[in-house]
């Protein structure tokens, strides 16, 4: 069985770079039907996945590293995000935490690039994912071992799709069974940060590579970061408001209460809670708001009361939640636990516990048992609103929901999932049965994916001197798009849910369904009659900036960007108004325009 796999690998190779000699990384790109393999071996593999199969896989190989990245479409995006299992002073529980991220880690990319594929409807970009997984060796320095991984396999990766003006590739040593050119889009994610995407631009941009510096969107400098502009939690929070509205919550005036996993120095989660603690002065927009548990990476936080707005919001996109002050709990049975054990006398593991009881703080050390049920339990108790916004996929999943439902009640009103794949599909399914409506991720986490596929389209039709000078202007009108395009899907969701009945889940995933497969269908008609691919259609695509000031731009747009972004934007107009009919559809949407 082993050398059967070996053989099937082998022959699902259609490009590689095992052959140039002078690599630090390996990376294959492999078709996708090598899957059919392990589907003969057994039925649960093919149940482990969801039923739509991949455009294209890549797999990467170096020491104490492997990865892949899965796309849905031939142009597709996706985060590329580096996953470190925690270490253990106990040996044994550091091998089992690699041995089990690594059992998972191509179901992992698999899920996460199908649900990109379904939020990136809007987009002329289809769904992909990117995920290494590192096995830092005992004493290596974090920040060196990761940036060393990622520019190895970044090589490798560009290496495999770098082409030439005559549509070959750059490097004669790559061998290359596919024969056709490849494009691809890379966004940041866990464990990517600013100096690694300057590295991958500039880098990139050196090599010729077609996109040049928009192989990476998110560039603190030539980009628009998603950190620091927000944009993924402000999408998500449109989805919130429209949630509290349906329950019946007027956030500026009634009491409400929120639990969030994700800690306040994280994208998500650190936004969420910035827009959540603003002020109009010394007024709080949300008065009666109460953040009643945050559970993060290095820490978690419960506090009845409330945890100290003052506080957290010092913490926020700046500190992680361990740097919480925890002499600022004051809720009855309110507490702060922290992740990094210390070693007893006897070389067990203790993790430091703070607690208010009556008013007053206690501090004790606790075994990792007891840690592990107070860390797990943390988000289980009652909130009118659960955000996911960080977190490791399907750590709510079927075999643990029940924890979400204690005594059978459910523990908040509704969720709105600001992280991907947060909870499992059998899971929100149990949990909507149980009367707890979610928002899923491919409708609220939508926004950050759209901003950079503008930032991507930006980077080929404007140079940098020219992108700084309009930044300020073509941000504003990116989060215009986004306010339009989250509140629009929002309202159609909640109507079609009282309409229908269906669960919200459901619903997103059949509205991404036919919009995919209508842009999909419009694809393979504009190639038959590439005369409808318009430069109006592209223009009301874009941001008004470029229609204003940049119309001579287009010829620089890619051909194959220029056709993928008529089919999206025709696809979105026409799914809403459909005549079972493509070519009065198409002759309907753009005489729309």
């Amino acid at each position: 069985m082993i050398f059967r796999s070996v053989l099937n690998f082998i022959e699902s190779i259609l490009k590689t770079n095992f052959f140039c000699g002078t690599q630090s990384a390996l990376s294959f790109r492999l078709n996708p039907d090598f899957m059919h393999f392990y589907e003969a071996l057994t039925p649960s593999y093919t149940g482990a996945f969801p039923t739509e199969r991949p455009y294209g896989v890549f797999f990467f190989y170096r020491e104490n590293a492997i990865g892949f990245q899965v796309r849905f479409s031939e142009i597709a995006r996706g985060g590329w995000r580096t996953v470190v299992p925690k270490r253990s002073t106990n040996r044994l529980e550091t091998l089992a935490a690699f041995d089990s991220a690594n059992d998972e880690i191509y179901r992992e990319v698999y899920v996460l690039a199908h649900t990109q594929h379904m939020k990136n409807k809007d987009i002329y970009e289809g769904g992909a994912k990117m995920i290494t997984l590192l096995n830092l060796e005992p004493g290596e320095e974090f920040h060196t071992a990761l940036w060393e991984t990622q520019r190895s396999i970044c090589e490798a990766f560009l290496a495999l799709i770098n082409y030439d003006d005559d549509g070959k590739l750059r490097d004669r040593k790559i061998v290359d069974r596919y024969a056709r050119k490849e494009i691809i889009e890379i966004g940041p994610d866990e464990n990517m940060f600013d100096p690694m995407l300057e590295w991958m631009g500039n880098f990139a941009a050196r090599e010729g590579y077609t996109l040049g510096a928009g192989l990476i969107s998110g560039k603190p400098n030539g980009g628009i970061n998603h950190k620091e502009f927000g944009v993924t939690s402000f999408g998500v929070f449109q989805y919130l408001l429209r949630t509290m509205r349906e329950l019946g919550i007027n956030p500026e005036q009634d009491e409400f209460s929120v639990k969030i996993a994700g800690g306040p120095g994280g994208d998500v989660a650190g936004n969420m809670m910035k827009l959540l603690l603003r002020k109009n002065g010394d007024a709080w927009i949300f008065p009666k708001l109460k953040i009643v548990a945050v559970t993060d990476g290095p820490a978690a936080i419960c506090d009845p009361d409330g945890i100290d707005r003052d506080e957290l919001g010092r913490l926020v996109l700046n500190q992680n939640l361990d740097s919480f002050n925890p002499d600022r709990l004051h809720g009855n049975g309110a507490y702060m636990l922290f992740s990094k054990p210390v070693l007893d006398g006897d070389g067990f593991e203790r993790h430091r516990l703070v607690e208010c009881r009556k008013h007053a703080l206690t501090e004790k050390m606790i075994n990792r048992d007891e840690y592990m049920k107070l860390f797990q339990n943390n988000l289980y108790g009652y909130a009118d609103i659960f955000l996911p916004c960080g977190g490791r996929p399907s750590t709510i999943n079927i075999t643990n929901y029940l924890d979400y439902l204690p005594e059978g009640k459910p523990s908040s009103r509704a969720i709105v999932e600001g992280a991907n794949s947060f909870i499992t599909p059998d899971a929100r399914i149990k949990l909507q049965e149980a009367g707890i409506p979610i928002v899923k991720d491919a409708s609220a986490n939508k926004c950050g994916v759209i901003t950079s596929s503008y930032e991507i389209l930006s980077g080929l039709m404007l140079d940098e001197t020219e992108f700084q000078e309009v930044k300020p202007r073509l941000v504003r009108e990116i989060m215009e798009r986004l306010a339009k395009l989250a509140q629009g899907e929002a309202e159609w969701l909640f109507a079609m849910h009282r309409s229908t009945g269906k669960f919200l889940t459901e619903l997103t995933d059949e509205l991404s369904g036919e919009i995919n497969r209508k842009n999909t269908e419009i694809s393979l008609y504009l190639g038959k009659h590439p005369e409808l691919i318009d430069d109006k259609v592209i223009l009301a695509h874009l941001p008004k900036l470029f229609s204003e000031k940049y119309r001579d731009r287009l010829s620089r747009i890619p051909a194959e960007y220029r056709r993928a972004i008529v089919s999206v934007e025709l696809a979105t107009r026409i799914v809403y108004h459909q005549s079972n009919m493509l070519v009065y559809e198409i002759n309907a949407a753009m005489a729309s325009i």
